[in-house]
């Protein structure tokens, strides 16, 4: 019968980002095939609160059972079957760190990787690319398949990948952490609105083409009649002319726009 295992953690503390390798070194080792496991986010909304952290506990009937273990120091292989223990848990929860609560406010897709595993995630990120509690303590390659994204495997190790900006931390203990930071999405309120304006600049370009060209005729038939109103059409070619000026530099700007957006 398989065993169901929760490894609690606290995505940025080295005792949680060593007990999630050792964690991970039992599941695909030893433990393969004998248990069912996830890695839990202690801070999460919602997540029930170890007695301590890191903690390891086995899903029972009757409620987690706490494995009077250590899980960043020496795991052992046996603690899969260990009888454990049920210590009542402190009531309430603790306030949420300011970084989280600044993180988990802000509209940013962000996601914190220790060796190419998935230690935390904003809610936006999460929602970005459809991922739910089961991606923490996994690499991006482990995701269901209908959720893995070529580039964050590469960005999870550190790795250049289009659309993300990917950073090096300086994890304590040697911890090898990677931040990666998803590109803004593009406004799909906006995209109507850049059609728009586009179409309508591409017919005042077409009309600048008649009116330039009509004017230019008119300059040259008033120039060799001496006539006192060139100096009239003169301006309005000028006119028409910076008018040119300013539609090819919103063409410009539109590129540039629709280029960074898929960028």
């Amino acid at each position: 019968m398989l065993k169901h295992l929760r490894l609690y953690l606290s995505p940025t503390e080295p005792a949680s980002l060593h007990a999630l390798k050792q964690f991970r070194a039992l599941v695909d080792g030893p433990w393969a095939g004998r248990c069912e496991w996830a890695v839990v986010d202690a801070g999460a909304p919602g997540a029930i609160r170890p007695p301590t952290l890191p903690a390891l506990a086995r899903l029972e009937p009757k409620g987690p059972v706490w494995l009077p273990v250590d899980p960043a120091g020496n795991l052992p292989a046996d603690a899969l079957t260990h009888p454990g223990c049920t210590p009542t848990a402190p009531p309430g929860a603790p306030p949420a760190p300011l970084w989280r609560a600044l993180l988990e406010a802000s509209p940013v897709a962000a996601a914190l990787f220790s060796e190419g595993l998935l230690v935390y995630a904003t809610p936006a990120f999460l929602s970005r690319y459809h991922l739910g509690d089961e991606a923490t303590g996994r690499r991006p390659g482990e995701w269901p398949a209908k959720e893995r994204v070529p580039e964050l495997e590469t960005a999870s190790t550190g790795g250049a990948a289009p659309g993300l900006t990917v950073a090096r931390l300086d994890g304590a203990d040697g911890a090898d952490l990677v931040s990666v930071i998803a590109a803004a999405e593009e406004d799909d309120n906006a995209r109507p609105l850049i059609d728009r304006i586009r179409t309508i600049n591409h017919s005042i370009g077409n009309a600048l083409v008649g009116v330039m060209g009509y004017g230019e005729l008119l300059q040259r038939e008033l120039e060799a009649a001496h006539a006192p109103s060139v100096n009239r059409i003169r301006a309005m070619n000028d006119a028409a002319t910076r008018l040119e000026v300013l539609s090819q530099e919103i063409s410009a700007a539109i590129r540039a726009y629709l280029q960074r957006s898929h960028s």
